[in-house]
Formats: structure tokens, C-alpha cells, sequence
């Protein structure tokens, strides 16, 4: 998909006057992003993943027209069966009625759908660099009619999403500058009667296979008469306050996680604590301007390690020091291992994840994985000098999708 993203992207680029306007390609892929199969995959993946809260956050269902909370074990608790294709499971979970699912971070659930994102965005980090721009993937799936969030626009980053619509069916999308909305309906509130605006908006109509551009910092709305899947490649524009906000909220999250904080007896009533005594935190000891330079440094290396993506993907679950000893692996391409070392010790951040580990030899490790030929495990175990912490390193890689196992049995897993 590399040489068909690069295309793709100048096509854009150039119809959309600077990823400004709304655009349509028809059919540009030669080979696609994904298919069906893959979003049925998907909906499975949602319904295994141990972290329910997290699905639920980034899991959006309406039914005729409504949206609860309810409505979400429809779906997590009768995924698609082995063979049921999406319009067949969905006719079965939602008797036949109109519906909307969306789903936010498909990164996390889909290799696919993760691999050729960051394939897709591959210009734009190539022109820009991370952290810059963050990238997201989301699914549209139904025939729920018009948006049920109405026209509206969504205020925040600045972002444009790239619309891939897999099919069976066609949708439709119309946007409006924000001036243009305002003079069409005297306010900037969403619309939920969106069909007297039609006329006077851009609108595209997208076939199985359509790439659409859509500037979301204007008002839009999408339409899915027909059941249609879309992926909606999200690309967001990251201000240096809001990269610094999280560098420093992770940082000191994952300090803080390794504290023991005061007050978190079982008790609820206890004694008044002075709350300017930080003392308990062991906060680092240099300035705050070097202190958040190290947490922009970690970011940065965390989001190039995920190529972007926030969100890191469901660990591989399942496999041990014994499936790898008579295996092969092989990078996880195009996610990179990013390497950071430090006085005392080193760290690899893999797909959005950070591990501590020793210095000792994990350069050359690092090198050899980042050349992207088939290893045999057992040669390279081998050749280190601690076997045992080496192989432990590698099930631990393959486990955070950072390295692929190459052995049949184990390709079902790492989509």
C-alpha cells in the first residue's frame, strides 16, 4: 500500500486545495486498506479485549435513531459468529433496524487497519515529523441515515479525516464553512434537520472503494442510507501547549504509579493532610524546564515508537518463552523500535509502550530486530550475553505487537 498512499496523498493534497476542501477520489486504491473480513475481525477483537472500560469509552451505538449506554452489550456481547459476515451479524443483533456503530482507536483492535494507517500517514510524517501531527483510526458502520450528532463540527485540534468507505453500500457526506452555516441558520449550534441545508453545502457521494478528504473544523454530515462501512483515518494538527500537557501527564503518571500515596487506606474518614507536602513523591530534583524537556523527549519517543497513534494495540495474549524458543521473528514493520539510553540503564519504547531494561548488549539487539530480516530465536538468544533476560525481552516484544512470531499458527493473532 506505500507507493498507493504516496499517490493517494498528492492526489488530495492537490484537489483539496492544501487539505482544505472537501474532496472525492474515486477507487484509488490498488490495494486496499481493508476489507470486510478485516472489520468483522475487528468487532471480535472488541468484544475479547479484558479492558472493558476502555471499550466502552471509544464504543458508540445507536438504534433507530437512539443513543445509551445500553445499547453497547448488543454488540460486546454477540460480536459476529466465525463465517457471519458484518451485514449478516448485524440484520441478527439489531432485528433489522436502522443502526450506527462507531468506534474510536481502532488502532488498538486492528493490526490491519494500524499497519496501513500508519503506511497511509506516512507523507505526512515525512513532511512534518512527530510529534506534530497524531494520527487515529475510526469506524463508521450502519445505515443509521443522517449523523444522529446532526450537522455539526467538532471544536478542539485541528483535524482532517480521510474517509475510506469499504463497503457494500454508498454514503454521503456534505460540509459547510462555518460563516456559510451561520448565515444559513443564524446560529452555530448543530442542525438536526439537515436536509433543507443540502443544497447549499459541498456533498460527495461515496462508492465501495471511495477515498473521500473531510475538514471537520467545518460543519458536516454524513449520510449511510445503505449499510456502509467507512474508516476514517484521522489526522490532528498538535499545538506545542497540548504536547506539552500530555509529555507531562504521562510522565508523571507513570512516577507517580510507582509511589506510595498517602491517604489510600480503605478507611474513607482519616486525618487533614497537608496537601503542599510533596515530600512522598520524590519528584526529580532538577528544574522544571529540564524536567519537562526529558517528558517531551519521552513522548516523543513513545508516539515515533506507535508512529503516531495515541493509543497503543491489545497485547498478544497467549504466548511464551516456549512458543518463541523453536520460532522466528521479524519487525513489526512499519512500527520502529526506538531505543533511548541512559547513564544507568536503557529503554525501548514499542508501539506506544515504554520498558526499562538493562544497557548491557541492548544496542545490538535493537540494531539487529530494526533490520527487518526473519531471525531464528535460538540464534539469537544464543549469541547474547544473558539468554534467558534476551528471550524474556523478545516474548515481551512479541506480546506488545512490536515483533511478529513468523509461525502460522500465530498469524490469526497478530491481525
Amino acid at each position: 500500500m506505500s507507493s498507493d498512499s504516496t499517490t493517494v496523498w498528492e492526489q488530495i493534497a492537490d484537489r483539496s486545495d492544501g487539505f482544505e476542501e472537501q474532496c472525492l477520489l474515486r477507487a484509488p486504491f490498488r490495494s486496499p486498506p481493508c476489507r470486510l473480513d478485516d472489520l468483522t475481525r475487528l468487532i471480535r477483537s472488541l468484544s475479547e479485549d479484558p479492558d472493558y472500560a476502555m471499550v466502552t469509552r471509544m464504543l458508540d451505538v445507536t438504534v433507530e435513531g437512539n443513543r445509551r449506554a445500553s445499547l453497547k452489550p448488543l454488540v460486546l456481547d454477540d460480536p459476529p459468529k466465525p463465517g457471519e459476515g458484518l451485514a449478516e451479524w448485524s440484520a441478527r443483533v439489531f432485528d433489522g433496524r436502522p443502526f450506527g456503530l462507531m468506534v474510536n482507536a481502532v488502532e488498538r483492535w486492528s493490526e490491519t487497519l494500524a499497519r496501513a494507517g500508519a503506511e497511509f500517514f506516512a507523507p505526512a510524517r515525512s513532511e512534518f515529523g512527530i510529534p506534530q501531527l497524531s494520527f487515529r483510526i475510526s469506524l463508521f458502520l450502519g445505515n443509521y441515515g443522517f449523523t444522529p450528532s446532526g450537522v455539526h463540527r467538532d471544536i478542539g485540534r485541528s483535524e482532517r479525516v480521510f474517509h475510506y468507505n469499504a463497503g457494500p453500500g454508498r454514503k454521503s457526506f456534505h460540509s459547510w464553512p462555518v460563516d456559510r452555516y451561520r448565515e444559513l441558520t443564524g446560529s452555530t449550534r448543530p442542525s438536526h434537520d439537515p436536509e433543507p441545508l443540502l443544497p447549499y453545502g459541498t456533498g460527495h457521494t461515496m462508492e465501495p472503494g471511495d477515498v473521500l478528504l473531510l475538514n471537520v473544523s467545518r460543519f458536516h454530515v454524513g449520510r449511510s442510507d445503505e449499510l456502509a462501512a467507512t474508516v476514517g483515518l484521522e489526522m490532528s494538527k498538535m499545538p506545542p501547549g497540548e504536547v506539552l500537557k500530555e509529555a507531562t501527564s504521562s510522565v508523571l503518571t507513570g512516577l507517580l504509579r510507582e509511589r506510595s500515596a498517602p491517604l489510600h487506606d480503605t478507611e474513607f474518614w482519616s486525618e487533614p493532610w497537608d496537601y503542599t507536602d510533596t515530600a512522598w513523591a520524590d519528584l526529580p530534583e532538577s528544574g522544571l524546564d529540564a524536567w519537562v524537556r526529558e517528558a517531551v523527549d519521552s513522548h516523543i519517543a513513545r508516539q515515533r515508537s506507535n508512529l503516531g497513534f495515541s493509543t497503543a494495540p491489545v497485547p498478544l495474549n497467549g504466548v511464551g518463552t516456549d512458543d518463541l524458543r523453536p520460532a522466528a521473528v521479524r519487525l513489526a514493520r512499519p512500527f520502529p523500535l526506538v531505543l533511548v539510553e541512559h547513564p544507568d540503564h536503557a529503554e525501548i519504547f514499542v508501539r506506544g509502550v515504554r520498558l526499562k531494561v538493562p544497557r548491557d548488549g541492548i544496542s545490538e539487539l535493537v540494531d539487529e530486530l530494526s533490520s527487518g530480516r526473519e531471525l531464528e530465536v535460538a540464534d539469537v538468544v544464543r549469541r547474547r550475553r544473558n539468554p534467558d533476560l534476551a528471550l524474556k525481552l523478545l516474548t515481551t516484544l512479541v506480546r506488545l505487537r512490536g515483533i511478529d512470531l513468523v509461525r502460522p499458527d500465530c498469524a490469526e493473532g497478530a491481525r
